[in-house]
């Protein structure tokens, strides 16, 4: 027996029309921030609104016809905050169908994969954001911090107020530095896995027939069957794959990257730091070593033999990391892989 089925066009002018009626701006950021002011005071949970105007806008891309399946309890409550009876009285009133029958869509099916998902993270103190961003910046300026440090023993006299500037500057300097080293651990990621004929993420090179390893090649099959029934991401027959592998990777790319987008766990969240930090303290490690060589110099024309230890420890691992990154980088990455394809299969 089939469900009720909506035109997604019409349930994405319905959450534009409530978002709009109180004051924000219809988009994503706009249902994100209405969910968000919501949140305790109605049975909707505050993800659910933005998550389904980001489902059904994507999906409109693809087919402008698009009938999904929500809950109509939920929407009730969403045309009544929009100054409607229900959602039938919306509808009616700009001229869509009160109600289709059928089947639900490949995008409604989706959401099954949301489920049991954790709730989204607060981005200031989430701890991907401290543990793959923060924290590499932090050991980054490192040096910088060990020569503070043996400048205030030198100068014990420096008042409170010098000690605190110093604190907020190289605070703000570990946050900024934060981003800019997430930009350039992106490019090492790029050069580690895409370039030089490299076949991509460990979520595609993992998953070709041609891999040996952890995967078989009935489970390889199952992937990429559930990935074609919940995304609509078609795949060539293992024969065509085996002949010319590059149509395969192409698809094996974006099926990461919407199983990634939508299952979310715990464990894959930690997992995704590990290898976020990893990837990250390339360029940090690199930092490290351009900052120890002067805090270094500093350590000997000030004869200073702890600060000029701490920076040798400093060059050292700096060198050292950067030497081995591609091997504790790949073996991060494809524990995150594992974890991420394993629970999207188990779904």
């Amino acid at each position: 027996m089939g469900k009720d089925g909506y035109y997604a066009e019409a349930l994405v002018k319905l959450i534009d029309e409530v978002v709009k009626k109180n004051g924000l701006i219809p988009c994503q950021r706009g249902v994100a921030k209405y969910g968000k002011s919501k949140e305790g005071t109605w049975i909707i949970g505050d993800r659910y609104l933005e998550e389904r105007y980001r489902n059904y806008q994507e999906g409109l891309k693809e087919n402008p016809s698009l009938i999904v399946s929500p809950r109509k309890d939920y929407f009730d409550v969403i045309a009544k905050e929009a100054g409607f009876k229900n959602l039938e009285d919306f509808l009616t009133k700009n001229g869509f169908p009160a109600k289709k029958i059928e089947s639900p869509s490949r995008l409604e099916s989706k959401d099954h994969l949301s489920k049991g998902n954790p709730p989204h993270a607060n981005e200031w103190i989430d701890k991907y954001i401290v543990g793959a961003r923060i924290l590499p910046a932090f050991l980054g300026v490192f040096p910088l911090v060990v020569t503070l440090f043996f400048a205030v023993v030198e100068n014990s006299d420096w008042s409170n107020s010098t000690l605190a500037l110093a604190f907020f500057i190289g605070l703000g300097l570990t946050l900024a530095l934060s981003g800019w080293l997430s930009i350039f651990g992106k490019r090492w990621e790029s050069k580690l896995f895409f370039h030089d004929g490299k076949k991509g993420f460990p979520t595609t090179y993992m998953m070709l027939f041609s891999a040996p390893g952890r995967y078989s090649e009935a489970r390889k099959v199952a992937y990429r069957q559930k990935i074609s029934t919940y995304f609509g991401i078609p795949f060539p027959s293992k024969e065509e794959e085996l002949a010319n592998e590059r149509e395969a990777i192409q698809k094996l790319d974006e099926a990461g990257v919407r199983v990634k987008n939508t299952v979310k766990s715990v464990v894959i969240r930690s997992a995704l730091t590990r290898y976020g930090f990893q990837r990250n303290l390339v360029p940090a490690s690199l930092l490290a070593v351009v900052l120890a060589i002067p805090c270094m110099a500093l350590g000997v024309w000030k004869n200073n033999v702890p600060l000029m230890g701490a920076m040798v420890l400093c060059l050292a691992a700096g060198v050292y990391y950067f030497l081995r990154y591609p091997k504790w980088v790949k073996a991060a990455s494809e524990a995150y892989a594992r974890y991420l394809i394993d629970d999207f299969l188990s779904r």
